[in-house]
């Protein structure tokens, strides 16, 4: 009996290499760490010992490594210093973006440089170089090069066919990463921004689902106090009366979220604010829950629809003295005042507190309020702890749906914003 002969494989080609490479670039541009395994296929389909992803700053005439395959980082470190003396950076003309160019080991300005004899090829061991740019401007420019054992062939035309092909779509992926990473950079500093805000800030999808909270929220949340997250994601109270007017609030804010045209008024929901009581026996917690009407594209996912907003007032945080002494020129006795003020002390326990008369402590108050644009110890105490993110987050546009911490019936007061 024969046994069948398994097929052979069959060898690839050029474009399906090529298509290879173009598959594992754009993975890279998702996500930065196919760039290494993009740049090894490089190597090994053009016959490269190293590929290096350099980038040249013209005025400096320094240059760094944004990635390079497969160098040791100590070597990736001591070009830094070599940098300046690359010779392959600086013949003219300059290459263009989109150019690739072979430049071997045996050209004049390369096979006479420093940067060839004394360090590339001694600690490297390369010197054939199939040079593209990927990026050309008057200040910098971006190369793909991939380097060959100077001992070997130089590199011929396929490689360059290859490269030719290929640098478009490198054009591509570079500013397909440079995009995701700035929107990365921005959702990071956003997030971050938004995690010192000591308000609790929630994101709602469509459904009424939390998608997003910042650490102030976060911290509320598991202690459990009045608010949590139940299985479905969805925001509840402690109590079943609070629960179904939040649900009825939130309903709203998502719906007018999703509503595409403005036309659409009798969809629209202004928002509302809203207080939710405490089994720990604290103040009830205040909320306000907003619409956010937003376009994004189709392909995007799904967009947060409202927010949330959580403000505890047992637990208002109150800025640094330092921080009020860069804002309001206090002097450090004002500064001591302000935050026993700020912490709800009265006159008389502030001149217990601080060993000083009562009469002293009122001249305090006085600056106090003279120096922070005050006409009452009422507005002192809104300019000491009202943070600038609460300005705009006012209940004054919105339908104000105010539960009964006692458990008696909600008491609707209703004020309907200006409709455009």
């Amino acid at each position: 009996m024969r046994t069948a002969r398994p097929a052979p494989r069959r060898r690839p080609t050029a474009a399906d290499q090529l298509l290879g490479l173009i598959d594992l670039l754009y993975r890279a541009a998702a996500a930065g760490t196919a760039w290494d395994t993009f740049l090894e296929r490089l190597g090994s389909v053009t016959g490269s010992e190293v590929v290096p992803f350099l980038v040249w700053d013209y005025a400096s005439r320094d240059g760094q490594c944004l990635r390079v395959f497969p160098l040791a980082a100590d070597l990736v470190a001591e070009y830094q210093s070599w940098a300046p003396k690359n010779a392959y950076v600086r013949p003219e003309p300059r290459l263009q973006t989109g150019q690739v160019r072979v430049i071997p080991a045996s050209a004049p300005f390369v096979r006479d440089s420093e940067f060839l004899n004394e360090w590339l090829r001694p600690r490297v061991g390369v010197g054939h170089n199939l040079a593209s740019c990927i990026a050309s401007t008057d200040s910098y420019s971006i190369h793909l090069s991939p380097l060959r054992d100077s001992r070997r062939v130089e590199y011929g035309d396929d490689d360059v066919r290859l490269m030719r092909a290929l640098v478009p779509h490198v054009m591509r992926a570079v500013s397909i990463e440079q995009r995701l990473g700035g929107v990365t950079l921005e959702r990071a500093g956003l997030s971050e921004a938004l995690d010192r805000i000591a308000t609790g800030v929630l994101l709602l999808d469509e459904r009424g689902r939390v998608t997003l909270f910042n650490r102030a929220a976060g911290d509320l949340l598991r202690r459990g106090d009045g608010l949590a997250i139940d299985r479905a994601q969805q925001l509840v109270a402690a109590r079943p009366l609070d629960t179904a007017v939040l649900r009825r609030v939130i309903v709203g804010a998502c719906t007018t979220g999703a509503v595409e045209r403005s036309e659409d008024a009798a969809a629209l929901h202004a928002g509302n604010a809203l207080l939710v009581a405490r089994p720990s026996g604290r103040r009830p917690l205040q909320l306000t829950v907003s619409p956010l009407r937003m376009r994004v594209p189709v392909l995007a996912g799904a967009p947060p629809r409202a927010i949330v907003l959580i403000a505890d007032p047992d637990a208002r945080p109150v800025p640094t003295e330092e921080v009020w002494r860069r804002l309001f020129g206090l002097t450090p006795a004002e500064a001591r005042l302000a935050a026993l003020l700020a912490s709800g002390l009265r006159v008389d326990e502030c001149s217990d507190a601080l060993a000083v008369s009562q009469a002293t402590v009122r001249t305090h108050v006085k600056r106090l309020l003279h120096k922070t644009g005050s006409r009452t110890q009422s507005d002192l105490m809104r300019a000491l702890v009202v943070g600038p993110w609460l300005t705009e987050c006012s209940a004054r546009d919105a339908d104000v749906e105010t539960v009964d911490p006692a458990g008696r019936d909600p008491v609707v007061s209703v004020q309907k914003p200006a409709r455009a």
